[in-house]
């Protein structure tokens, strides 16, 4: 199953459409399909953009098992969001963006 999904935006202010398309190997109704497009969606706007934008991983020097330093970052942002944190910008740069900090503060769900 598959088929294109129409996306609308604002980029840089101005309404932008997009055409995406998505190939699947089940047969799923169009809410079912809709619902797994919208979960891809939630993790790449939970997960991917806020470490690439917030916390500039695109831009890192880590070259030498990156996979590691991904995998920190990722731990910090589960932390944030278990502690109900609502701003994971300010609270990064509250905590100075260290990893310690961030481990200490958040100690006792660790």
């Amino acid at each position: 199953m598959g088929g294109p999904v129409y996306r609308e935006e604002l980029n840089v202010g101005k309404p932008t459409v997009t055409d995406n398309y998505y190939v699947c190997n089940k047969e799923l109704s169009i809410e079912e399909f809709a619902k797994y497009i919208r979960q891809h969606w939630g993790i790449e706007n939970k997960l991917h953009y806020v470490k690439d934008v917030t916390m500039r991983e695109d831009f890192t020097t880590k070259r030498r098992n990156p996979f590691i330093f991904s995998f920190c970052m990722a731990a910090v942002l589960n932390i944030m969001r278990v502690k109900n944190e609502t701003n994971i910008s300010e609270a990064l740069h509250i905590n100075g963006m260290r990893l310690s900090e961030c481990i200490e503060k958040y100690r006792e769900i660790l």
